[in-house]
């Protein structure tokens, strides 16, 4: 399964959903936050490199906790957003017969995006480039 291009589509719907989830002027932190997480995903292509980022923003977002950080959001939503890319290329996993990465993963939400984004027909994904 070619990875990278799911992933920067993934990446991309999640950008501009972000941008208009976290359009208030208090919600700052969480849209840079959210925009990092994609961007730190964009060009991935292997799920090693993929687990790597999540583990190293969640240490980042970790500290941030522990010392208070005035902008612990930021770090937080990072970690949310590369989950949610994780949950998700699980979900194609699944579909495609293989482990998905994670034990909680993946999540219905992410199922449904997967099928939007590999195209679905009777509730099965038909599009999976090999």
């Amino acid at each position: 399964m070619d990875l990278g291009w799911f992933i920067n589509r993934v990446c991309a719907d999640g950008i501009l959903a972000a941008k208009a989830y976290y359009s208030r002027s208090n919600q700052a932190d969480k849209l840079k936050g959210s925009i990092e997480g994609y961007e730190l995903c964009q060009g991935i292509e292997h799920t090693d490199h993929l687990m790597e980022a999540l583990h190293k923003a969640n240490e980042r977002a970790m500290l941030a906790f522990a010392d208070q950080a005035d902008d612990y959001g930021r770090w937080r939503s990072r970690v949310a957003v590369i989950e949610w890319v994780c949950n998700v290329v699980s979900a194609a996993f699944v579909v495609k017969g293989l482990q998905p990465l994670g034990p909680r993963w993946p999540t219905g939400r992410a199922m449904i995006k997967s099928a939007n984004i590999l195209g679905a027909r009777q509730g099965r994904a038909w599009r999976i480039p090999e």
